[in-house]
């Protein structure tokens, strides 16, 4: 497949290379780099609202590195369900668990023990809740400083309209009495 000339096609290209790393531990082939491409010309992307000014952080920052991508999607996954990023992992998930080899290594099991299999779940919750921490020390105050410059005045009177720093795991804080 020829090589990438365009700036953007050279960004998505880079971008898909980092996010497979941390997906699936692999490097995309041209195949899986050719349609994530296309995928953000498709309608949902497309027909998306302009990316937020966190949005482009998390981007930014997300494809430098996997471990940086895991950060920033533990952080979103919980503060930023819709984010850009989340949208392209999703993306690239359906693109590799359609294509081979990409779907081997999300659809295979591991025969082991139960000891091995706790272990594994033990480390990878481990890994998810210090990348949350992290993610939280890092992207909170860039998410809660975007949010306040991107407000009009009149918006940043009203604590009501940030709902996703307030209250992210939407508990319902009132008392029942």
């Amino acid at each position: 497949m020829d090589k990438p000339t365009d700036p953007i096609s050279i960004s998505l290209a880079e971008e898909c290379r980092v996010f497979c790393r941390y997906l699936i531990h692999r490097e995309p082939n041209d195949y899986v780099l050719s349609i994530y491409k296309k995928g953000h010309s498709s309608p949902g992307f497309a027909a998306a609202p302009p990316p937020s000014l966190m949005d482009k952080m998390l981007i930014r920052i997300a494809r430098r590195h996997p471990m940086l991508t895991r950060v920033a999607d533990a952080y979103s996954r919980v503060f930023f369900k819709r984010s850009l990023l989340r949208r392209k992992l999703v993306l690239l998930l359906a693109i590799l668990e359609s294509c081979a080899p990409g779907h081997y290594y999300l659809d295979s099991t591991d025969g082991v023990s139960r000891t091995v299999f706790f272990l594994k779940l033990v480390q990878h919750s481990t890994l998810y809740a210090l990348s949350l921490v992290f993610g939280v020390l890092l992207f909170l105050p860039l998410h809660i400083f975007t949010r306040m410059v991107s407000l009009s005045p009149s918006e940043k009177q009203e604590t009501s309209s940030m709902p996703e720093l307030t209250n992210p795991l939407n508990v319902n804080t009132e008392k029942h009495g």
